[in-house]
């Protein structure tokens, strides 16, 4: 094809892209020792930092570190870039860039012309028809290759931070075969070989080029062809951008100051079980003139800023005090001092037994007898700390529980045997400090009688003896008779039963009949039973 172009027309357009800084929040920062600073740093786009092994973060813009000793920071910032140039996608059409090529929007019939559009059979109707690379729709460069040999067919002013590795990649496609040929110069260098376009139509492809930015940052890029064949050498142009990374440094100093040194030389304590006041003597290297003390004595009072404070607990209770001290630097040491115990007196309000059946009396409580056992609730008049409880359940058994914390009731359970008839429960509380109460209940258990329905008085060692069922009863009476009506024994003993004989002689089979009656405690109504035992031998 001819040339046809009548001038060419060459400019440059100059862009700047991002440059590598980073700028730490202070100059300096102090604390006292075993304190936080918090450092920072703007203006980059990823740190690390280095110099105090105590950083929370080394890969962030702020964090906190811990100061035991004068020390340096120092904040590095890595800029990495990885961008489009301008209008590196033509997407703006013909603007950000310059060319020595002749721009017509409507036709590249002729060699060294170049349009931007979307489909290059539209400028040219020997040419195919390609999208772009970037979404397939949209622009890219349409060349008709000069054939005068080298030639700028896109250039851009570019200013990168000095001295950085720039990865620059650009991607084309050949419309006409034989390919096209481009090179990469910098700043009036050739960056590598020449790149052909793809050998084949039809198909994009990348080349990549590194070189060293100017010391001064400035850069001017050019694409230059360098083809000057007259047969094909027409292609597509699209996706030009840079990549490069950098780095900036800053740094902060840091200073410790020193803490107080405070401790507590005695203490005086006055009080029983239920008060208690103190006295604090402390000992510090602060300049009394110029420190400051603030007592808290845990207790919720107000605080203290006496140097040897005097005070008084007046509710039980367990208390930690601590003093504040901070010295002339502003630095301060928290003291926690030893706990202080106020005892309290358990005070018991009552004891509720709870047993199914069982009833009041009084103040006696009445228990079944067919189930003796109980549970008992015993209440406090307030909500508090109980080291131990004791229960003494009358019967020659006792219980051992605790501690117990912030409470206002506890309990206790106790099975007692069938033959008992009254106990007297008792309740014993105690603090730490071996204050204590006592509260007691009488308890008595109904009485109740079952009789057995078989009897084999034959030595063989099993059943051989009669015995009613004796429970809660403080004395019995019963009697056996015989169908007649005869009395063939009476007893007044719960433990010693019949052996099955009068008279020392053997009783005769069959059924005898059974009288019983069992008397309780306190004034019960006597239990009285009827039944009946069949004898076998």
């Amino acid at each position: 094809m001819r040339n046809l172009a009548a001038f060419i027309l060459f400019f440059v357009t100059s862009h700047t892209y991002g440059q590598c800084q980073v700028t730490a929040s202070t100059d300096t920062l102090w604390a006292c020792d075993g304190g936080s600073i918090t450092y920072a740093a703007t203006g980059g786009s990823n740190y690390e930092w280095s110099g105090m092994s105590s950083m929370s973060c080394v890969n962030c813009s702020t964090g906190t570190a811990t100061v035991s000793r004068n020390d340096t920071l120092i904040v590095k910032s890595t800029t990495t870039v990885n961008q489009l140039a301008v209008n590196g996608d033509f997407s703006q059409g013909n603007t950000g860039f310059g060319s020595a090529y002749t721009y017509n929007p409507n036709t590249i019939w002729n060699e060294g012309t170049y349009a931007v559009g979307t489909n290059p059979n539209a400028v040219h109707p020997n040419f195919g028809t390609w999208g772009d690379h970037t979404t397939g729709n949209g622009n890219y460069m349409l060349v008709n290759g000069s054939t005068s040999g080298a030639a700028n067919l896109w250039t851009q002013n570019v200013a990168f931070p000095p001295n950085v590795t720039v990865t620059m990649r650009w991607w084309t496609l050949t419309f006409v075969t034989p390919p096209g040929s481009l090179r990469l110069r910098v700043n009036g260098t050739i960056i590598g070989a020449n790149a052909p376009t793809p050998n084949v139509a039809g198909v994009w492809q990348s080349t990549t080029r590194t070189f060293t930015s100017s010391p001064t940052g400035n850069n001017l890029i050019a694409l230059q062809t360098v083809s000057s064949a007259l047969a094909g050498n027409d292609f597509g142009l699209d996706d030009i951008s840079y990549a490069y990374s950098c780095e900036a440094y800053d740094t902060i100093y840091v200073q410790v100051r020193p803490n107080p040194t405070v401790s507590i030389d005695s203490i005086v304590e006055i009080g029983g079980c239920d008060e208690l006041c103190a006295n604090w003597l402390p000992a510090s290297t602060i300049d009394t003139t110029a420190g400051m003390w603030v007592w808290d004595f845990g207790d919720g009072s107000t605080l203290d800023t006496s140097f040897s404070p005097y005070h008084c607990y007046s509710s039980p209770g367990s208390y930690t005090p601590s003093v504040l001290a901070t010295n002339e630097h502003g630095c301060s040491a928290t003291v926690v001092l030893n706990p202080v115990f106020v005892g309290q007196t358990p005070t018991w309000m009552d004891l509720i037994p709870q047993v199914s059946g069982g009833y009041w009396n009084g103040n006696v409580f009445i228990i079944p007898s067919v189930n003796p056992s109980i549970s008992v609730i015993g209440n406090f008049t307030q909500y508090m700390d109980v080291d131990s409880l004791f229960i003494d359940w009358g019967d020659g058994n006792s219980d051992d529980s605790g501690p117990y914390f912030n409470t206002n009731a506890v309990t206790g359970q106790h099975d007692y045997s069938s033959n008992t008839t009254r106990a007297r429960i008792c309740f014993e509380a105690y603090n730490p400090v071996s204050c204590f109460d006592e509260i007691c209940i009488d308890v008595v258990f109904t009485p109740f009688i079952e009789i057995p329905n078989v009897f084999s008085p034959n030595n063989d060692g099993m059943n051989d003896v009669f015995l009613p069922d004796f429970r809660g009863a403080e004395t019995v009476r019963w009697t056996v008779f015989n169908r007649w009506g005869r009395v063939v024994y009476d007893s007044e003993s719960a433990t010693e039963g019949w052996d099955g004989t009068v008279n020392g002689r053997p009783v005769a089979e069959g059924v005898y009949f059974i009288t019983a009656i069992a008397n309780g405690a306190a004034g019960q109504e006597p239990y009285k039973l009827q039944g009946s035992v069949h004898v076998f031998h």
